[in-house]
């Protein structure tokens, strides 16, 4: 029978969490989400696969028709290149916090090149997992966060994670054939606050800038689109994981006023910045 986590328990456990995103070369990040209000947030592109553990709260993830309510104490795996809109609601304890952790895909394609599991199609929610799911899972961002555990140490902790998911039936995989949105993504995510030019990008695509924008357009979407929520995409993860003022997190994004960010901002997800970390 599992182990039932309260909703007490898990924050505790959370507590010792950095409000920073900790990331390690070639083995992952990770990160701990406090949000203090119920907010949607439409149409959020998930770059990398990701495991998310709710420690208080709610978490919805919608996508068409399709709805999965995750409360606290259930984990979500979910594929890279997907697309939700995401509802995270507050417990009783007027917070919402969730952990995520994202496993670098040299290891997500590692452990898949031996998984006899069907991959996850979208998302995997991991509902009713004993206590050594939550001590793995806390194991594993510790092993991002833990710069004297030996690499190889801290990949078979991931790779333990990742054999918790194939436990329920199916293995995360990396999306075997990126789009030429998802290799933009990828590209822009490696300097968000850079001044970037159409030429200097496709040319790092491999292309000329007219393919470029063509190809972009057959996937109904452009450069501005991207490297604009991409941006704000950066900066809600920010806002929920770190405690930079918004003035910081606009130029860690490329905008030196905090004025047209938060412009931006409110564009994108209905809110201002602040709103994410404020309660009603």
């Amino acid at each position: 029978m599992p182990i039932i986590r309260h909703d007490r328990d898990l924050a505790l456990t959370a507590a010792a969490v950095a409000r920073r995103i900790e990331q390690r070369v070639g083995l992952g990040a990770c990160g701990h989400v406090v949000q203090r209000r119920d907010l949607l947030l439409a149409r959020l592109v998930i770059d990398h696969g990701v495991l998310i553990l709710v420690r208080r709260g709610e978490k919805v993830l919608r996508q068409g028709d399709s709805e999965t309510v995750l409360g606290s104490g259930d984990a979500v795996a979910i594929t890279g290149g997907t697309v939700y809109d995401v509802i995270n609601r507050p417990g009783m304890s007027g917070t919402y916090e969730a952990s995520w952790l994202m496993v670098a895909p040299a290891l997500i394609d590692r452990f898949a090149a031996t998984s006899m599991t069907p991959a996850i199609a979208g998302h995997l929610a991991l509902r009713g997992m004993p206590a050594e799911f939550h001590q793995s899972f806390d194991r594993g961002t510790a092993s991002i966060t833990a710069r004297d555990l030996p690499d190889g140490i801290a990949a078979q902790r991931l790779l333990e994670m990742l054999a918790w998911v194939e436990h329920k039936g199916f293995h995360l995989a990396t999306r075997r054939v990126p789009t030429v949105t998802h290799r933009l993504r990828a590209l822009l995510s490696a300097a968000p606050a850079r001044d970037w030019a159409a030429t200097d990008i496709a040319g790092a695509l491999g292309m000329s800038e007219a393919t470029l924008r063509r190809r972009l357009a057959a996937e109904d979407t452009s450069l501005t689109a991207q490297l604009t929520d991409l941006r704000m995409s950066l900066a809600l993860t920010l806002l929920q994981v770190t405690d930079k003022s918004v003035g910081e997190i606009a130029h860690d994004v490329g905008y030196e006023s905090a004025s047209r960010f938060a412009t931006r901002f409110r564009a994108r997800f209905g809110v201002s910045p602040t709103s994410i970390r404020t309660a009603d």
